[in-house]
């Protein structure tokens, strides 16, 4: 299944992008990454795994920038990425990374093979 999506192409790319060292995404798995751009400005999201904790990682832009120096891990959990879905929070993203979420972190496909409430 994909996990980078827009902008972001592989790992080397996030780390690019973020302009973080190379040992910041040692023994981490990233579970996916967006990066979406129009007309110089843009958003990105990364979500990863190390240690059996989750992490978030929220960026954005405008022309005059890029990622550089947004590199900021935040703990999450799966009922928070679901609360997030729930309320729209990653409607920037046009549910491209949607089934990639369902799938590694539920164990579902996009189609809804396992509902919640």
């Amino acid at each position: 299944m994909q996990r980078f999506f827009g902008e972001f192409e592989n790992e080397e790319s996030v780390i690019g992008a973020f302009e973080i060292p190379d040992h910041e995404l040692e023994d981490a798995e990233i579970i996916v990454a967006l990066y979406s751009c129009e007309d110089y400005s843009g958003s990105a999201l990364v979500l990863f795994r190390r240690g059996g904790q989750l992490f978030e990682v929220h960026g954005s832009h405008c022309s005059c920038n890029g990622l550089e120096g947004q590199w900021e891990p935040e703990p999450t959990s799966e009922a928070d990425l679901w609360r997030e879905l729930k309320n729209g929070a990653w409607d920037d993203f046009e549910g491209a990374m949607i089934p990639a979420v369902f799938a590694a972190i539920w164990g579902i496909n996009a189609d809804g093979a396992h509902s919640f409430s």
